[in-house]
């Protein structure tokens, strides 16, 4: 139905995170520009948080796709232990 009539190539309103349906708004494009400003500047944390759905994860896709593949980024995502035992490996 949306498909159709919106033009669009796939369903919208998925909960998978898409990086090419994303919403640019405010928070958005500013959460992006610092994820992007620690990168680019050897930043060794950047942090972003925000409501389940909010599209974090989306932001930290788009970014993926976008550095030079010679890079190496790690991304942490949904830890279930504390803080403490990931420093100490227990």
């Amino acid at each position: 139905m949306y498909e159709t009539f919106y033009q669009l190539r796939e369903k919208p309103f998925s909960i998978l995170p898409d990086p090419d349906m994303i919403y640019w708004g405010r928070m958005h494009s500013m959460a992006f520009t610092m994820l992007e400003f620690g990168v680019l500047n050897n930043a060794g944390f950047t942090v972003i948080t925000g409501e389940i759905g909010s599209g974090k994860t989306t932001l930290v896709r788009h970014l993926l796709r976008q550095l030079s593949s010679n890079l190496t980024v790690a991304l942490i995502s949904n830890s279930p232990r504390g803080a403490k035992s990931f420093w100490n490996g227990s």
